[in-house]
């Protein structure tokens, strides 16, 4: 979670607008929600700023999910790992 704010955060990468704005709409009631419209830019929040949890699309021009998740792994803070057959790998994130 971040300090200035009590709800936990979330990095929404995807390079569909419906999809993230969908998404973000549905999440920003309970969570600090930040979108990126591509990896690249998602790679970039990631080097400066702390998120709870990580959600990405995978295929997307450019830099692409895995791109997101190699940065998201290098991260020095606790992670645990799961996937879903129809959505892919997610990388939960909690503080130590």
């Amino acid at each position: 979670m971040n300090k200035a704010n009590a709800k936990p955060s979330i990095l929404i990468v995807d390079d569909e607008r419906g999809s993230r704005e969908v998404l973000a709409r549905f999440l920003r009631p309970e969570y600090d929600v930040t979108t990126a419209e591509d990896g690249e830019i998602g790679v970039n929040l990631l080097s400066r700023n702390t998120y709870d949890l990580v959600l990405t699309d995978i295929r997307m021009p450019g830099a692409g999910g895995f791109d997101v998740l190699k940065k998201t792994l290098s991260l020095p803070i606790r992670r645990r790992a799961s996937s879903s057959p129809r959505t892919g790998p997610s990388i939960p994130l909690s503080r130590p």
